[in-house]
């Protein structure tokens, strides 16, 4: 399936630090996101998830530090509906080792929707969802825009004091959309998406290198 990108200059005239979990053990530290939310296609019972391997530095004189997930699916493979712990264990030349939990959380269209509450009224706008992979996302992250296909929108990129760093138009299509995120400070953003029949849709994304 194709993608189109669009390649964004930022002007951002502030640092966000970064939003990622920082742990020590043994002369090794790791720096990583503790856990990811990502919600499942209505009526299937797993998704698609992809996701960045903590980073891990040593304290080690001139050592080499080598991080291997132990436990769990790799990125980009389906993870099954409900919580599923990868670990990864990092080691250096020193012989120091190291452990990183994340957790990665699958919900089910269902109940996604019941958590967002009852829909609108009839004859109201309805609101739609928009999917974001990779998340925790480095260079780039595509947006799923499929449920507005073929319709004018608005896209902007959100930090999180609500300030727009981007905005773009682009129409809906089947193919997703990649947006390039180079010159963006790591931090926590939110993608919002208006419509031209007025309703908006976003979703939150993470920015880690």
């Amino acid at each position: 399936m194709a993608t189109r990108i669009l390649f964004f200059a930022f002007s951002v005239l502030f640092f966000l630090g970064t939003q990622n979990a920082a742990a020590q053990v043994a002369g090794i530290t790791f720096k990583g996101t503790p856990s990811i939310v990502v919600e499942a296609a209505r009526g299937a019972n797993s998704a698609i998830v992809n996701y960045d391997n903590p980073a891990a530095q040593s304290s080690c004189p001139g050592g080499k530090t080598v991080v291997s997930l132990t436990k769990g699916p790799v990125s980009g493979t389906a993870f099954q509906i409900g919580t599923t712990e990868l670990t990864f264990v990092a080691s250096d030349t020193c012989g120091n080792e190291a452990t990183f939990k994340m957790r990665v959380t699958v919900k089910s269209a269902e109940s996604a929707i019941k958590a967002r509450g009852p829909e609108r009224a009839s004859g109201s706008t309805k609101k739609l969802d928009v999917q974001l992979f990779p998340n925790p996302a480095s260079s780039f992250i595509r947006a799923d825009l499929s449920p507005w296909d073929g319709q004018a929108l608005n896209i902007n990129l959100l930090n999180t004091s609500g300030a727009a760093v981007h905005s773009a138009s682009v129409t809906g299509s089947v193919d997703p959309i990649a947006f390039d995120l180079i010159g963006l400070p790591e931090g926590v953003y939110v993608m919002q998406i208006a419509a031209a029949d007025n309703s908006v849709s976003s979703r939150q994304f993470l920015v880690q290198r």
